[in-house]
């Protein structure tokens, strides 16, 4: 699960218009109060939505790049009032579950050639390309959050990343600077400097550093895990708004979710269901909220071409005519 500070940050890169649309698409509904928390599958998914959406090349660099210190509440602060970097991600790591409750933290020292320090995540739960994004803006988001509290250029050592090799990739170190970056590796992670570890913070406040470090440990934890929404129910969302209205197509609906035809029959053949059955299931709702209406009203509000059309299915779903 991921807190909504952080699908907020990938939402308002769209501006409010393709923000909130992508948002409905994820099963994100309504705002997103700072203390709630998404699913990682929704989260992996707004990643996706966002960069089928937005004309932003490079979006996961763009969203980091949009850090401000406070976004992202509680956890901003733990790493800012450290009195180093090394401090500040030891807080970081030991309240990750502040953000999100998918991430198993690591962080280890290794003597190399160039001696430093390693922090990452592995994920508990998570694939596909919306996971590939999520972990490049966490890496972006690390080294921004470094250079804004310590005022330097700070260049990580070593960054790796879950995702294949990119067929374009100089853009990585336009942002991250001149280091190693290793591809289809088992964790994101970035590794420090030793020289870096202990450069000083010039937000650094130990006395608010120890009372948020008790504050973070007293956060109750996550529910194991919301209510997703799922393929079928993301289809129904759509549906309700363009059945009758607009174009209620297969192609349509997929290309609201950001997925070919194809895909979409996949995925609603793997929760057990299908394009037919979820057109269907829609209209049936449909036409038992409007009863009242005539033949010919109904029809077109269901997406049927005439009322004959409908008096057929309606035998379908009772076993009688209208």
């Amino acid at each position: 699960m991921y807190s909504t500070l952080l699908a907020n940050m990938v939402i308002a890169a769209g501006g409010e218009t393709g923000g909130r649309r992508i948002a409905t698409a994820a099963g994100i509904p309504g705002t997103l109060p700072s203390k709630q928390m998404i699913t990682s599958e929704q989260y992996h998914r707004l990643w996706e939505l966002a960069e089928y959406e937005y004309d932003v090349p490079d979006l996961a660099w763009h969203v980091a790049n949009s850090h401000r210190p406070g976004l992202l509440g509680m956890q901003d602060y733990l790493f800012r009032t450290g009195s180093t970097i090394r401090s500040g991600l030891a807080a970081c790591v030991r309240h990750s579950r502040v953000l999100t409750t998918n991430h198993a933290a690591l962080q280890e020292t290794y003597a190399g050639t160039e001696p430093g320090q390693t922090t990452g995540y592995r994920l508990v739960d998570g694939g596909g390309h919306g996971t590939d994004l999520a972990a490049e803006f966490w890496i972006g988001l690390a080294v921004k959050r470094l250079r804004e509290a310590t005022g330097e250029p700070i260049v990580p050592m070593h960054v790796t990343l879950r995702k294949r090799p990119p067929r374009r990739h100089r853009y990585l170190f336009d942002i991250l600077g001149d280091c190693r970056i290793d591809f289809d590796a088992p964790a994101i992670t970035f590794t420090i400097k030793a020289e870096d570890l202990d450069r000083p913070l010039v937000t650094a406040d130990p006395m608010l550093a120890a009372i948020l470090d008790k504050a973070a440990a007293a956060v109750p934890p996550a529910p194991e895990r919301a209510v997703a929404t799922n393929w079928p129910d993301r289809v129904q969302e759509i549906l309700s708004h363009t059945l009758g209205t607009g174009d209620s197509s297969l192609e349509a609906v997929a290309r609201r979710l950001a997925v070919g035809p194809r895909t979409l029959q996949r995925r609603l053949a793997a929760s057990g269901t299908s394009w037919r059955c979820e057109l269907d299931r829609a209209r049936r709702l449909r036409w038992a909220e409007n009863a009242d209406r005539s033949g010919d009203v109904r029809a077109r509000q269901l997406g049927y071409s005439d009322a004959r059309a409908l008096r057929r299915a309606t035998r379908r779903w009772t076993g009688a005519g209208t």
